[in-house]
């Protein structure tokens, strides 16, 4: 059930994360602008990789990504596994911010937030980026 997640698409306005995580204009940015960085405290860090580990929710997050907007009874669709637990695995999606969701009547719409895997992404690669080949090689040898 694992996959790779690529691009996702913006969910609409209206759309709540979960209490944990980052956040864009949707509902009240912890994003900081200007440079492009992106704020992230080590708790959501921590939270994103958490929910990431597991490989149940990386197949929801690789759904979402194919379709957003997708409700309970969709996503448990040909999972394997029951509805009580994928509502468990969103859960801790939405408390790491990677989805959020938006209420149309009595469904609740679920949608990818690629924020915090961008922030994570970024914070880690420019990490790393910085570090030159070849003073790797050197220590190596």
């Amino acid at each position: 059930m694992c996959g790779k997640l690529l691009s996702c698409h913006s969910p609409p306005s209206g759309a709540k994360a979960g209490s944990r995580g980052l956040q864009d204009g949707w509902t009240g940015s912890k994003i900081t602008a200007g440079n492009g960085n992106q704020a992230m405290s080590g708790l959501d860090r921590e939270l994103v990789f958490g929910a990431l580990g597991d490989s149940c929710r990386r197949a929801l997050l690789d759904r979402l990504r194919r379709r957003n907007g997708q409700t309970l009874s969709s996503l448990a669709a040909r999972q394997g596994i029951s509805r009580q637990a994928i509502t468990k695995h969103l859960r801790v999606l939405e408390d790491a911010g990677l989805v959020v969701t938006r209420r149309r009547g009595r469904e609740k719409l679920h949608f990818l937030n690629p924020v915090p895997i961008s922030a994570v992404a970024m914070r880690w690669l420019e990490e790393f980026d910085a570090v030159r080949l070849d003073a790797l090689a050197a220590d190596l040898e």
